[in-house]
């Protein structure tokens, strides 16, 4: 059967938003108000058998493999009667990088147990094996936001709003433990059944150091080129502001269906590492989307788009300073 899919001009599928400033926005656990009307309808297709894997020692049984990158493979799995997503990520001690890789994904399982809140997916479990290590999370089986946008096209800018603000309170949240996540893009972002979105995938997350707020720069550039802020090329250190650059990247990702910029900006790494040059980063009003529509952006999405991707990450402001201010940004404060 053939779902409806959302297009920016068909407004019965896309979030209600509030109809005037006194009603609840969602924002700091009111996103209730604008949930009301909004469904992320994905197109399924049918899951492929697979052969059921013995159990391991914390026993989830692996069903099928949802997607596997260089570095391991995430499965569908039954842990303790339940579906689970479970993330092998693979060891090999004769690799020169095994010191390394063991540290960044202990780093994520210390991250990631200690959060709870709504919008981060849930941390359930995990295990050390000879050769790998599983992570297992709730499983959410409408997918990515990434899965949504290529099934159902770019998003309008109101269901691009319902998200953005449901993961400025999620970077709030996680900043506020001293985590940095380090890889905000759509492919990161979960939808449940009840259409809340859930920031999942802390493998190259960072905790911040304690005393100076900031990470010093190791150069390894861990995370998503065309996602990735200036500093992380360019500085010696760098802070939670980060995710906030690759938010509006995300936004400009959900209205496009594209990888961010990547018509102005095709070589983001040259660009970066201009050889002295000083860095300008022109925010363009009108993009191209992936089904080669010009995609006009409204003033004030621009007029936010223009305030978080500032190149200069000191003068960027963070998440918790967005929402302290929320009322100054005419984008999140919609009529």
């Amino acid at each position: 059967m053939s779902l409806p899919q959302i297009k920016p001009n068909a407004q019965e599928h896309v979030p209600c938003l509030p109809k005037s400033r006194s009603e609840p926005l969602p924002i700091l656990g009111r996103s209730t108000s604008m949930r009301r009307g909004i469904s992320f309808k994905l197109k399924t297709e049918s899951p492929e058998e697979s052969n059921v894997e013995p159990k391991t020692k914390l026993e989830y049984q692996k069903i099928k493999k949802l997607g596997e990158g260089s570095g391991g493979a995430v499965y569908l799995a039954i842990f303790r009667g339940m579906e689970v997503a479970v993330k092998e990520i693979y060891l090999c001690k004769r690799d020169g990088l095994y010191e390394y890789r063991m540290g960044k994904v202990m780093e994520e399982l210390r991250a990631h147990q200690r959060l709870d809140h709504p919008n981060v997916v849930k941390f359930i479990e995990g295990e050390i094996q000879p050769d790998k290590i599983a992570i297992i999370t709730a499983y959410q089986e409408r997918g990515s936001l990434l899965q949504y946008i290529k099934t159902t096209g770019p998003t309008c800018e109101r269901l691009a709003l319902y998200v953005t603000l449901q993961l400025l309170e999620a970077l709030s949240y996680v900043h506020s433990k001293g985590i940095i996540h380090r890889d905000i893009k759509a492919a990161n972002i979960l939808i449940t059944r009840d259409d809340t979105v859930q920031m999942a995938d802390f493998g190259v997350s960072v905790h911040q150091i304690h005393s100076a707020k900031t990470c010093v720069n190791s150069r390894f550039f861990n995370g998503s080129l065309h996602w990735m802020a200036p500093e992380l090329f360019l500085e010696d250190a760098y802070d939670c502001r980060v995710d906030t650059w690759a938010l509006g990247c995300t936004i400009v990702e959900m209205l496009t269906g594209k990888v961010p910029f990547v018509d102005q900006y095709p070589d983001i790494y040259s660009f970066y590492m201009g050889f002295g040059k000083p860095l300008e980063f022109e925010i363009p009003s009108s993009v191209r989307s992936c089904e080669g529509r010009m995609i006009k952006f409204s003033d004030p999405l621009h007029a936010f788009l223009k305030r978080i991707l500032v190149p200069d990450w000191k003068e960027r402001p963070s998440c918790q300073e967005i929402l302290y201010h929320i009322n100054e940004y005419e984008w999140l404060n919609p009529d």
